[in-house]
């Protein structure tokens, strides 16, 4: 791998547990968490790929694309749990996103 395809799976591995933490609701299973972060990490995964090789395809490019599956989950993964976890930043996320959707709306729009 050289280091674009790092940078980018990288990147994608920070955004994914952040965008998975506004579709989520805490009271969620731990297994159907994992089966979000999976599906995000095949969405990021192809889109990694698409963003570094464009849209030309050969007959490798599924064990490529399963690469960077992998790559992405790695990333994801490991990033929540040593960065984003910690600071409570998926957390706070979530309970934002909760406490907005269960605001009251207003003429002007939801409270708060």
């Amino acid at each position: 791998m050289n280091g674009e395809v790092l940078a980018v799976a990288g990147a994608i591995g920070l955004l994914l547990p952040l965008a998975q933490s506004i579709i989520q609701k805490p009271y969620w299973s731990p297994r159907a968490k994992a089966i979000l972060a999976v599906a995000f990490a095949v969405v990021g995964g192809v889109a990694g790929y698409v963003i570094t090789n464009g849209l030309e395809f050969d007959i490798n490019d599924p064990i490529k694309i399963a690469a960077w599956v992998a790559g992405v989950y790695v990333a994801s993964t490991t990033l929540y749990a040593r960065l984003l976890r910690p600071v409570g930043a998926t957390d706070y996320l979530e309970q934002r996103v909760l406490a907005r959707r269960a605001a009251p709306d207003t003429e002007d729009g939801p409270v708060g």
